[in-house]
């Protein structure tokens, strides 16, 4: 979960933007609003912009732990997201248009956010027209179709799974465990567009204060540490609340999926967001923490970016035929890694997985996460800066 420092998600018909990381620093901008990450949000309760366009964010950290920073449309969508660490001060220019955003700082469980609100300008992004925009809307028609029945795998899946977790039944709990979020993790940046269900369903025990003693901490991660390490860190959780807790976030979330409409921006920057993030953290093992089921959620993240992939293959060939052979080929070489590790039907845990493998897991879905990167710009759907 949480990892799209680059990635715009723009989602349905709601407002969309991209954005630029600036150096580190103090601000140089006059204008840039100005605001402090704390423990316990956001620093300045709201923010304006006189009008749309490009606008800089002077972000400051004074928690005491790594926190975010998010900008989140109506839609719902998060349009941007990005991590400090503490005492870190840097800039942000995000491309927004005009209307109300909320903001979410340090972490989607605390309690203080901001708002935003941005005026009309000269300046706002329009969205992209042209001779090729039917097409790219038809397959993000097709995309949104398939958003919509991995929602209902997710909706059955977690019915199962949590009717095993109350029964008692640990040993179908586990066999059902990473098999449930396959669904979850394929179309992972989509359901992230919803931030507090993303926080209430995905969240890890980093995410929180009190980490797994937290009474916040719930969610898949919150039953695997059940599951898997019961009070190995100093806490136990409450198995059968949790269980009926994420079938009503769950269902909640289904039902705005089903609701969804994706554009084309969404599924391809939504493709990057999800090899970056996978690149990022999950081929470190934090993910899957205490099940040690990550190479199940690596190879459902892979299918769900390569889904999209498939989808526009023979556009991104027309406009860029280099990008498009190089990203064939190294989905093909993350594929070999993760198939060494494949055991009936499955894959093996994580620990079993070598080092030497890790670091070409690493490698090679860093390079992947860049291909993806620069499919956006290729199809001319990255919003202009």
């Amino acid at each position: 979960m949480r990892a799209r420092a680059r990635i715009a998600a723009v989602i349905g018909v709601g407002v969309g933007a991209t954005f630029l990381l600036a150096a580190c620093g103090g601000s140089d901008d006059p204008a840039a609003l100005a605001m402090t990450i704390t423990d316990d949000g956001c620093g300045t309760p709201t923010l304006a912009a006189p009008e749309a366009g490009l606008v800089t964010f002077a972000v400051a950290s004074t928690a005491t732990t790594r926190g975010e920073f998010e900008i989140v449309s109506a839609a719902p969508s998060i349009i941007f997201e990005g991590f400090w660490t503490p005492g870190q001060s840097k800039e942000v220019q995000v491309q927004l248009r005009a209307g109300s955003y909320e903001l979410v700082c340090g972490n989607p469980n605390t309690p203080k956010r901001g708002r935003l609100t941005v005026g009309a300008g000269p300046t706002d992004v329009a969205a992209a027209t042209g001779p090729d925009r039917a097409a790219l809307d038809e397959l993000a028609a097709e995309y949104t179709k398939v958003v919509r029945g991995e929602a209902t795998k997710l909706s059955q899946g977690t019915r199962q799974f949590t009717a095993a977790v109350r029964a008692g039944d640990t040993v179908q709990a586990k066999a059902l465990y990473a098999k449930v979020r396959e669904p979850w993790e394929r179309i992972e940046p989509v359901a992230e567009a919803f931030p507090d269900a993303d926080a209430a369903i995905d969240s890890r025990a980093d995410d929180h204060p009190r980490a797994e003693a937290d009474p916040g901490f719930k969610g898949f991660h919150a039953i695997e540490y059940g599951l898997w390490a019961q009070g190995t860190k100093g806490a136990r959780v409450d198995l059968p609340r949790l269980a009926t807790t994420l079938d009503t976030d769950v269902a909640s979330l289904v039902r705005e999926l089903r609701a969804l409409k994706v554009t084309p921006e969404a599924m391809t920057n939504g493709a990057a967001a999800l090899i970056e993030e996978a690149a990022q953290t999950k081929v470190t093992g934090e993910e899957e923490r205490y099940s040690r089921t990550d190479l199940v959620t690596l190879a459902a993240n892979l299918d769900g970016a390569r889904t999209v992939f498939n989808l526009i293959e023979d556009r991104l060939g027309a406009a860029d035929p280099g990008l498009r052979d190089d990203t064939i080929r190294a989905i093909r070489r993350v594929r070999e890694v993760l198939g060494r590790y494949e055991v009936d039907g499955g894959f093996a845990s994580y620990a079993r997985v070598t080092r030497e493998d890790r670091n070409l897991l690493k490698t090679t879905m860093a390079e992947l996460s860049e291909l993806f990167a620069r499919v956006p710009g290729s199809l001319g759907l990255e919003l202009a800066g």
